[in-house]
């Protein structure tokens, strides 16, 4: 599976790498800073998983998530946010992306979810 990690922040891309990258089979193939940068990336990679921040200069996540879908309709989109907020959830379920992971949660969170999207599941938290 080839991943696209995008986060403005160096520090969380090295981190999520670090952490997928341990699982036999996963390769992270790009990364992004901003929202438009995601964009041009999964159009020049096709990766079949973008893990990505929403808030983020530029372009949101959101955002950026909803215009790689009409270019790469095949590839999963996981959010992975420093947010919690249930409207945050419920916006990148109904966009119809594949999960979404508070920054918070341990690193098994993140590979719970990365999981879950190797099955073709989706990974959201539970309503609170």
């Amino acid at each position: 599976m080839r991943i696209l990690v995008v986060d403005d922040h160096p520090a969380i891309r090295t981190g999520v790498r670090s952490t997928v990258e341990d699982y036999n089979g996963l390769e992270v193939v790009g990364e992004a800073a901003n929202g438009e940068e995601a964009v041009a990336q999964a159009k020049k990679l096709h990766p079949d998983l973008i893990i990505m921040d929403i808030s983020m200069p530029v372009l949101d996540g959101l955002s950026a998530a909803q215009i790689i879908m009409r270019y790469c309709p095949q590839t999963r989109i996981l959010m992975f946010s420093l947010h919690k907020m249930r409207e945050f959830v419920d916006a990148a379920r109904s966009l119809g992306l594949s999960g979404y992971v508070a920054k918070e949660e341990d690193g098994a969170s993140l590979r719970l979810a990365v999981e879950a999207v190797l099955r073709d599941q989706t990974y959201f938290p539970s309503p609170v």
